[in-house]
């Protein structure tokens, strides 16, 4: 389904509204009988795909060149008639690229040789389940060994086990594998012949033999799971392997509703599906037994497209077309009327029943205490209708809520404040997400809107929509531990910046073509090399680097300015590597020093108006610093969704940890920014995602929608940002 902010950018471009059709006082008539159901029409969200490879004397060019493949080495490999093969005594992979979410068939040519030392992970193998397309050995997945006549199967760690020794197979005369996975269980089929089974069971990964003897289980830790089933991979490991030809397919399913749970509530402006939510411009209302909502909004939510004009309001998806006019008890559905509750305009805006709407799209729905529920898998239980009023109230008394909260006043009122129409807010963005990340597992949770590594076009095209729809102004992209790194001569070698780099040039790329996007400016080092970057050329070396790249590079008009020249923010690392005022500049740029926890650094601020010394803060534990520009006014702040703890082998003594709290951490940060006036709120961050930085779902500070949160921290930020801007 298209998700949220594509159908909000699709419908504010298209969105035409009337009040030239019959007036707010019509009768809504409810059908007797409702048959107007679209769910035939539908298409499901998921898609089908097969890709085949015959690798026969192929073009190993070509190969590394495909989107839908990738190799760890590339390297190692060499084509010949037989296939893609590795030598015994080196090693390599290649994966798929899809990520896999729907029931599927993935088949392989395989010749084994022998394998040269003998250990349970050495030979020519598929995984399955596996965390990333591309990683450096099989540290995640479940995978399928085969050398000589054997085939074990390998967790790691944890499981290792022969599903046959002796079989009726010459691996030298290749295998024919197949894996056939439909989620609870994965079948290995070698030669036509069933050799064993997976079962994802509760407690973990059960594995049984072509006999039916269990031969263990694991737990689930290295093993993909969930919506996305994780990549497969082929690995050939001290093994002489070859791989004839490969194959990955799935069949798309049938139309089903996209959301567990849909609610629209009489007298709100907004409704959830499941943790998103979706806004509308006119409260939804309950009329006649059912509730009314804007058209252009359910259009929003289920991902149709919507045009609406003179009273009428005309939606699209895949194959139907559905139109409805104002003051009729109809609907058109590709031509053919049917019936349907009177469609009502009311200031402004065109209204239809949403729990009749929901029942065309193959939800189950009714109405109670004036929220229509719509259910994707049966009738919404009291203890989910209770979840979702707890949602309602959490929007309300947090992020629309015009009560103020307590912060720390130190330094407000001593300074100049910012004209609010000067204001602006930039974020903290990374581009560190590789193959490798094991979402789920090296991250405090997964995105909302699906995995993704930093080099995702679509990723990155939604970001930019999102923060510009949020207000930002700029991010200001994380650089900071690159200046020892050449693009030129450590390419190769140093996979983790070379995708920090080059995805930055697809966001100043794909963020050009998006009205209002954030501009865009580079966090660079020095870093932890400090003053040694400094001294030995490297940290000047990257800002030319940054500087003819972007400043004066395709994209120049995307690079964010401040003072009248682009900004550069360095790190001087945590605690500050560079000294309480570093002497390093570059006129060419407006430079300002950023290092963490300046509360917990004595000698950089005060400590009766908590002013910084000049340093802008990564993160803060407890009531912000700030700092104070040439005219006096208080030019930038800091506001985080939380901080970790501190313990008493820093510099201080403990500080507790702060949560989320429901949104209070970081409306208390915000509450103080706008107290102070400041010229500039910074926000850390959209998407760092790492366990290192944060702990929890609870200690993490990532404002990008997630599985655990919703949309709910991306509604507050824009809330935040809407009231910073606005002087209230």
């Amino acid at each position: 389904m298209t998700k949220r902010l594509f159908a909000v950018f699709f419908i504010l471009s298209m969105l035409l509204t009337s009040c030239g059709s019959p007036s707010d006082g019509d009768t809504v008539k409810l059908p007797k009988e409702f048959d107007a159901s679209v769910a035939e029409l539908l298409k499901s969200e998921k898609k089908g795909f097969e890709y085949i490879y015959d690798l026969k004397n192929a073009d190993m060019n070509e190969l590394k060149a495909d989107s839908r493949l990738r190799f760890v080495h590339g390297r190692e490999f060499t084509s010949g008639s037989d296939g893609i093969s590795v030598n015994n005594g080196v090693w390599d992979s290649v994966g798929f690229t899809e990520l896999i979410d729907l029931p599927y068939t993935a088949k392989a040519k395989l010749y084994a040789g022998e394998n040269e030392k003998g250990g349970a992970d050495q030979g020519i193998m598929i995984g399955i389940r596996c965390p990333s397309a591309a990683d450096l050995h099989i540290d995640g997945g479940l995978w399928f060994v085969f050398r000589e006549n054997s085939v074990m199967a390998y967790v790691k760690p944890g499981l290792t086990a022969y599903l046959g020794k002796n079989m009726p197979f010459d691996a030298a005369d290749g295998l024919e594998v197949m894996v056939e996975d439909n989620r609870e269980t994965a079948v290995l089929y070698v030669n036509g012949e069933e050799v064993g089974r997976v079962d994802f069971v509760e407690d973990g990964t059960t594995l049984t033999d072509g006999e039916g003897t269990v031969l263990g289980t694991v737990p689930y830790d290295n093993i993909a799971m969930g919506d996305n089933m994780g990549h497969v991979r082929i690995f050939s490991h001290f093994a002489n392997g070859t791989v004839g030809s490969m194959s990955l397919s799935a069949e798309a399913p049938p139309y089903e509703p996209e959301y567990d749970r849909v609610a629209v509530r009489s007298g709100y402006t907004y409704a959830f599906a499941e943790l998103e939510a979706f806004k509308g411009d006119t409260p939804a209302f309950e009329e006649g037994g059912t509730v009314y909502c804007e058209a252009g909004l359910l259009a929003d939510i289920f991902g149709f497209s919507c045009n609406i004009a003179d009273g009428r309001a005309v939606l699209k998806r895949d194959g139907a077309e559905l139109e409805f006019v104002s003051g009729k008890n109809k609907v058109v559905i590709n031509g053919k009327a049917k019936a349907f509750p009177t469609v009502l305009m009311r200031e402004g805006s065109l209204f239809i029943s949403a729990d009749y709407f929901g029942r065309m799209l193959g939800y189950t729905t009714s109405v109670s205490e004036g929220t229509a529920y719509l259910s994707g898998s049966g009738e919404v239980s009291d203890e989910q209708k209770q979840a979702i009023s707890d949602r309602y109230e959490l929007y309300e008394s947090v992020i629309y809520s015009d009560t103020e909260v307590a912060f720390g006043t130190e330094g407000v009122g001593k300074y100049g404040v910012s004209d609010p129409s000067e204001r602006l807010v930039g974020i903290a963005y990374s581009t560190f997400i590789r193959s490798s990340v094991a979402w789920g597992v090296d991250t405090w949770d997964v995105p909302l809107y699906g995995t993704y590594t930093s080099d995702d076009r679509d990723a990155i095209y939604r970001h930019g929509v999102q923060l510009a729809q949020a207000g930002v102004d700029f991010v200001f992209v994380d650089w900071s531990n690159n200046s020892l790194y050449d693009p030129e001569t450590m390419r190769e070698t140093r996979e983790d910046f070379r995708i920090i780099e080059e995805s930055t040039d697809l966001l100043f790329e794909i963020w050009s073509e998006i009205p209002n996007a954030p501009k865009i400016c580079i966090f660079a080092g020095p870093g932890p090399d400090g003053m040694m970057a400094i001294n030995e050329g490297h940290h000047q070396k990257k800002v030319d680097q940054i500087y003819n790249s972007y400043v004066t590079g395709k994209y120049a008009d995307m690079y964010f300015r401040y003072k009248e020249k682009p900004l550069l923010i360095c790190y001087g690392s945590t605690p500050t590597q560079v000294g309480r005022n570093p002497e390093w500049t570059d006129d060419r740029f407006t430079v300002r020093w950023v290092t963490g926890f300046i509360g917990q650094q004595r000698d950089l601020f005060s400590r009766v108006t908590l002013k910084s010394s000049g340093y802008w803060s990564w993160e803060e534990r407890g009531t912000q610093t700030f700092t104070v520009d040439d005219d006096g006014v208080v030019e930038a702040i800091t506001c985080v969704a939380s901080y970790r703890a501190q313990f008493k082998d820093h510099v201080n003594d403990y500080i507790a940890p702060a949560g989320r709290e429901n949104g209070l951490t970081f409306k208390t940060q915000f509450a103080r920014a706008r107290a102070l006036g400041a010229r500039v709120a910074l926000i850390v961050s959209w998407n760092e995602w790492t366990v290192n930085e944060q702990l929890s779902e609870e200690i993490s500070k990532d404002m990008e929608p997630s599985k655990a949160h919703g949309t709910f921290y991306y509604d507050l930020m824009c809330e935040e940002i809407r009231k910073f801007k606005a002087g209230e």
